[in-house]
């Protein structure tokens, strides 16, 4: 009887140890397969084509006059965006950001992906530029985000 009792132990022992290597294993899979479908860095706005190259005011005026209409030839578009640079802020989340004028009511905000991106020796108020970045909508003023200086 003890030797049946010692020989389950072991059985319930490298049970045990299965199931912990299985899980285990599963566990890996399951973070390899997050990591790579939801965690991978966008790419770099400087590896990106250019789609659409337009003046901040044409831009400006093509969400003002029909938004939806806009909304189909730039959302999520890569746009190079040249203009006259009105401020230099931080946005919500601390990241740089500038303003370029428009004729009409709002501007474009352009918002720089880190502090990095941005080199304030490059721009200065009234500054002619162009800012290539990805076009997220239009909020009263057409958002850039992810934005690179291209010329200044």
């Amino acid at each position: 009887m003890l030797g049946y009792r010692w020989g389950t132990r072991k059985l319930e022992i490298m049970k045990k140890k299965q199931f912990l290597l299985l899980g285990l294993v599963v566990g890996l899979i399951s973070a390899y397969v997050i990591w790579s479908t939801f965690l991978k860095t966008a790419p770099s706005t400087t590896s990106l084509d250019t789609e659409v190259e337009i003046t901040a005011n044409e831009l400006y005026q093509a969400f003002d006059s029909d938004e939806t209409e806009a909304n189909k030839l730039y959302l999520n578009k890569i746009l190079e965006v040249s203009g006259v640079v009105t401020s230099i802020d931080e946005s919500e989340d601390l990241k740089p950001s500038i303003s370029l004028a428009t004729e009409g009511f709002g501007i474009i905000k352009c918002t720089f992906e880190t502090a990095e991106d941005f080199d304030p020796k490059r721009v200065s108020v009234g500054a002619q530029i162009t800012v290539k970045g990805e076009c997220i909508g239009y909020l009263l003023d057409v958002l850039i985000r992810n934005s690179i200086i291209i010329t200044d």
